[in-house]
């Protein structure tokens, strides 16, 4: 994007009100995480036409490239001239060309020693003409050019001039060259022995001065150097500093006319110590003016570049390298005033940057308090990664109310596919602009301009589409022709929001000893977070989940399988995505409420998220709620029942509500593991949320794998993202329902042989496909009945056969299925490979049992409507015999006798085992007919009736699908009861202290 820097052009009255009214903005930017690139930047300089220029070098190659505003790479151009190539300056020339300088190997015809290189290139990095300077057989290198005040090229370095004994004494070398590259000066200076001059600067009268060092004798110590010459390169005098162990790095010529130079120099007598080192000099006659040391540790500092800005000088340094140069060091930026004093509120220093190396710094704004940087992070050895840093205001003559920041998603219309970026101030420096201009750039093409013409008071509101695309906004302030920048945000989308919640595993950090995780595969640009910066540092901001590498802690990012399921919505459904973890490690549900007096204090977890929330804009517009949480809540202490836990939620649920918008919610049910607790009750309480809460959706784990509290990538964090991106997609995509996206799920049990050593499960989704793993048999139990042990299971259809190893005692309550601790195993899956959901003391039927006496036994109410279709037959067996009931081959008979019964049912020619027979006990008169049972009259009904109740009872009310209508506790005596749903069959499933009763209810 194109970022005209006008600075230089500033009018009297752009010294005056300062008016930012935001925070600064920042922007991180890795290039590279690959150790085996290396890339070493030498220079970045701003721009004429927008953005940066970066010269360099790596794997034995030059590289040139040009950064667009927001420090994206808009192209990065190799060149290798003979054996190897290093660019080490950069400048832009006033006709748009790129002139770039350093050294090559073999280049030079019939020399195969390095010479100094020059290159001219266009605008796009295409090599328009090169040239190599210096002696026939001797080594050269240019270390730095600038453009000059004619639009010529300057450039020094030095080069070997003899051999003396073994040693190659070296002289400085300046060089004045045409855009055709035609040499208009060369000059040859000596201070000592060994002369090198790494940075130049042009004096107002065309002169120049070249800052470097120079060393007396070989393996000498450095002596920080000058030379200043006339603009025809000719030498008017030389200061070599008296300090031994002193280097410049970086020149300027002050705004007085004096010269000013930055570097470093020993700072203590053991040699091991560097301080940041600035001396300024008399341009005329060169005499030492001023030194100054600024110290940023107790180890080693170096300045690294200087810039005049406004008021003061811009420093870029290093704070603190020690000896072990991989280990300690980071980025130092610090204002000094005009009297060369270093300025507290100027310096800059961040933690997070670890082990950097700074290349150099530049000013953004007159002041230098917008700036942007290289540098090179180096940890332990394993490489180079670049480093491109930019920090701005928003707003200085203007006071913004409202204004989009770098990375920012903002939510779109999911009517319209659009979201709405807002731009509104006030001008707050009188007659400061005339007008006020909001660019936007789409990928960086220029996609709209937008004016205010009264810029006392605007408001700018731009559609911007939800696509796979980034826009850039710049907003101006115009005067007498001019562009001066006020504001801007890099790569904002348009897009869809969620929210993540809950505890470790719903923050789902990258697993231990492993180095496999989500960022590895699905890093995608398109995925953003709004979190901490730091742990350190509690400012929020924007972040996309590639491009800035490891540059932060992790705070609030995406989490592992958030990650998966966020950048499979990029790439399938091509809209970009936010996904704001709230998620605490360990947080139990009752920690996640607010303070019902204050829900918004900053002071609980809850109103800090709420917070974060209202900044990121996203409150009012979410599609989704995701939640991971229940392992803490499964201790002992929190004595949780299935209600209590499912009273929690709904109450978390309730301030959701109230204070986010949003469509559907999605929940994890947990697995056991991290402690010994309550799991099965946790786990139940999840399972029969969905039939609470409507719009809520349930994904199991039981089958990723598991390390024993939290889960692996594979198989185990991307299973999660990829499990729960197929319900999102089906239900906020509009992408086609599939089977085998919902984890198989218990609909009914019952008991289907005589002898109750065999229990059938039904599972709901008959499209769907499920397979048994054998040796998992364990995870189920008996409630009630811990003699008994589930020999083996197999799949028929729909339905999970369960083989006990005895009948059930009579304290027998019902079935659990509550999966293990570890792997990725479970007894059902399905084609997916997603795991049955765990449940707690399921009941197992005994159906329509009721006296025999003048009773009709049918199976009606356990079948689904297409089970009670045509083509089905019936077979009733008596239990005792085992012998089937001559003639008794109808959906119901009235038996002769009293006894235990059995159904079995087959469709068709049994064609595949979902056909085969299906035994189910209807009466076992051993258990039942002590009791005395509950009855409900009338029965059929016009959806009023009574039921008596013998005994205290649990009723639970299914529907002829099998789905729960209500479930409630009932005393002893009769009730009053309703059924609001359709006409139809219902099923009353009443259980007491140690039976179960099932009770066919018809609403005519």
């Amino acid at each position: 994007c194109h970022y005209f820097l006008a600075w230089v052009l500033l009018i009297s009255i752009h010294a005056g009100l300062r008016a930012q009214n935001l925070p600064f903005q920042e922007i991180r930017r890795l290039y590279s995480e690959d150790p085996e690139v290396n890339p070493l930047a030498r220079q970045m300089i701003v721009s004429h036409s927008g953005g940066f220029l970066v010269a360099g070098g790596f794997d034995q190659q030059g590289f040139i490239a040009r950064l667009n505003d927001c420090g994206d790479t808009l192209w990065l151009k190799t060149y290798l001239f003979g054996e190897a190539t290093a660019f080490h300056g950069i400048t832009e020339l006033p006709s748009g060309s790129i002139a770039a300088v350093g050294s090559c190997v073999n280049c030079a015809p019939g020399d195969t020693t390095r010479k100094a290189l020059a290159g001219i290139f266009d605008p796009g990095g295409n090599l328009l003409r090169d040239t190599t300077l210096g002696r026939f057989n001797f080594s050269a290198t240019a270390y730095a050019v600038i453009s000059t005040s004619d639009g010529k090229v300057a450039l020094t370095g030095s080069f070997v001039w003899a051999w003396a004994g073994g040693f190659a004494p070296s002289r400085a070398f300046l060089a004045v060259l045409d855009e055709n590259l035609h040499v208009d000066v060369w000059s040859e200076h000596n201070a000592l022995a060994y002369d090198v001059p790494q940075a130049l600067a042009q004096a107002p009268d065309g002169g120049f001065v070249l800052a470097g060092y120079s060393i007396a004798v070989f393996f000498g110590p450095t002596q920080a150097q000058l030379f200043r010459t006339d603009a025809q390169g000719q030498l008017l005098w030389t200061h070599t500093s008296g300090h031994l162990h002193s280097r410049f790095n970086s020149v300027q010529i002050t705004s007085s006319g004096a010269i000013a130079a930055l570097g470093w120099r020993q700072a203590d007598t053991t040699g091991t110590k560097k301080s940041v080192y600035l001396a300024v000099h008399d341009l005329a006659a060169g005499s030492l003016l001023l030194e100054r040391d600024y110290e940023g540790s107790n180890a080693d500092d170096e300045g690294r570049s200087l810039h005049v800005v406004e008021g003061g000088f811009l420093v870029g340094a290093l704070w603190g390298e020690p000896r072990d140069s991989i280990y300690g060091r980071r980025d130092w930026i610090f204002r000094l005033d005009e009297n060369f004093d270093r300025e507290g509120a100027g310096a800059f220093f961040d933690s997070a940057l670890f082990t950097h190396d700074l290349v150099n710094v530049v000013p953004l704004s007159p002041d230098g308090r917008d700036y942007a940087y290289l540098s090179h992070r180096a940890l332990w050895g394993a490489g180079r990664h670049l480093l491109f840093y930019k920090k701005t205001r928003r707003g200085h003559h203007i006071q913004l109310t409202q204004a989009a920041v770098h990375y920012q998603l903002v939510p779109r219309n999911t009517a319209t596919n659009l979201g709405t970026v807002t731009y509104a101030g006030a001008l707050q420096t009188p007659g400061a602009y005339e007008q006020v201009r909001l660019d936007v750039w789409r990928n960086d093409v220029l996609w709209q301009t937008n004016f205010a013409a009264d810029p006392g008071q605007f408001t700018f509101q731009v559609p911007v589409p939800a696509e796979l695309a980034n826009y850039t906004f710049q907003l101006w302030g115009i005067a007498g022709g001019n562009a001066y920048p006020e504001a801007d945000a890099c790569s904002v989308v348009a897009g869809d929001a969620y929210i993540i919640q809950g505890q470790s595993n719903a923050v789902a950090n990258t697993p231990l000893f492993t180095a496999d995780s989500a960022r590895l595969h699905y890093a995608n640009p398109f995925v953003r977070n709004f979190g901490q910066i730091a742990s350190d540092n509690p400012a929020l901001r924007w972040r996309r989940e590639a491009g800035d590498g490891n540059l932060h802690d992790h705070n609030h990012d995406s989490g592992q399988w958030g990650l998966v399921m966020g950048s499979r919505i990029v790439q399938e459904q091509g809209v970009p995505v936010a996904l704001i973890n709230g998620g605490i490690g360990g947080i139990a549900i009752d920690q996640m409420m607010p303070n019902p007096a204050a829900p918004h204090s900053t002071a609980h977890s809850y109103g800090r998220f709420y917070q974060r929330m209202e900044q990121a804009g996203l409150r009012d517009n979410l599609r989704a709620i995701l939640f991971f949480q229940g392992e803490t809540n499964a201790l002992p202490g929190y004595n949780e029942t299935v209600q209590s836990y499912q009273n929690k939620y709904l109450q978390l649920r309730n301030y959701w509500q109230s204070d986010y918008d949003y469509e559907r919610e999605y929940l994890f049910q947990i697995r056991p593991g991290c402690w010994s607790g309550n799991f099965p009750v946790i786990q139940e309480a999840q399972r029969r949320l969905p039939q609470v809460v409507s719009n809520l959706s349930l994904m199991s784990s039981t089958g990723m794998n598991h390390d024993g509290c939290h889960y692996h990538f594979e198989n185990g964090y991307e299973r999660a993202g990829n499990d729960m991106y197929r319900l999102i997609a089906k239900d906020l995509y509009q992408a086609p329902e599939m089977p085998n996206i919902y984890p198989p799920e218990v609909d009914s049990a019952w008991f289907s042989a005589c002898d109750l050593t065999q229990i059938t499960l039904r599972l709901r989704r008959q499209e769907d496909t499920c397979y048994w793993s054998p040796g998992w048999e364990t995870d189920f139990r008996l409630e009630g009945a811990p003699a008994t042990s589930i020999l083996y299971g197999q799949m028929l259809g729909n339905t999970v056969v369960l083989a006990l190893s005895a009948p059930p005692a009579g304290g027998f309550t019902g079935l659990s299925y509550v999966s293990h601790v570890g792997g990725a195993e479970a007894p059902v899956k399905n084609a997916n490979g997603i795991g049955m959901l765990a449940f707690y003391n399921f009941p197992v039927a005994f159906f329509n049992s009721a006296p025999l006496d003048n009773t009709v036994l049918q199976v009606g109410n356990v079948l689904t409507a297409q089970e009670e279709g045509a083509g089905v037959a019936y077979q009733w067996i008596n239990c005792a015999t085992g012998l089937p009931v001559p003639g008794a081959t109808g959906q119901s008979f009235n038996p002769a006798e009293s006894g235990s019964y059995a159904v079995e049912l087959s469709r068709g020619a049994c064609r595949d085992t979902s056909d085969c027979a299906t035994v189910m006990v209807v009466n076992t008169t051993e258990i039942l007919e002590r009791k005395e049972l509950a009855t409900a009259f009338p029965n059929p009904n016009d959806g009023r009736f009574t039921l008596n109740l013998p005994s205290p009872a649990e009723l639970t009310l299914y529907d002829a699908t099998g789905k729960i209508i209500s479930q409630a506790q009932y005393a002893a005596g009769e009730h009053e009861l309703r059924l609001d749903g359709p006409p139809g069959a219902y099923l009353l499933l009443l259980k007491h202290a140690e039976e179960r009763q099932a009770i066919r209810v018809v609403k005519q």
